[in-house]
């Protein structure tokens, strides 16, 4: 049975974007948040793009909150890490960029 090369990309861009969250969630003054207009309800998958290259390289492209009081480039810093462990591990793919977009700041 031949498989749609199509929809295995969507299987793993599901898979990565699920690590990308869980690995994130372990991040002091981060949230990743949803940026898509169209929906009325949050989905924080769908904060996360996954571009696939040639040679099982990937791109990631995260848009996240950062709390007031947290140094944005630290905490940003630590996320792209944690997100390139999580994926490089569970994963054949290679990381060649994690784009960290901060679309907004939490004042609590």
């Amino acid at each position: 049975m031949k498989k749609n090369t199509n929809d295995n990309l969507t299987v793993f861009s599901d898979v990565i974007s699920s690590l990308v969250y869980k690995a994130t969630s372990d991040v002091e003054g981060l949230e990743i948040i949803n940026t898509s207009p169209e929906s009325k309800k949050s989905t924080k998958k769908k904060s996360v793009v996954v571009n696939f290259l040639p040679n099982d390289k990937v791109t990631i492209d995260v848009s996240v909150a950062i709390k007031y009081g947290y140094v944005v480039p630290d905490v940003v810093s630590l996320a792209q890490e944690k997100i390139i462990q999580a994926v490089e591990a569970a994963t054949k793919y290679k990381v060649q960029s994690v784009n960290v977009s901060v679309v907004s700041v939490i004042v609590q």
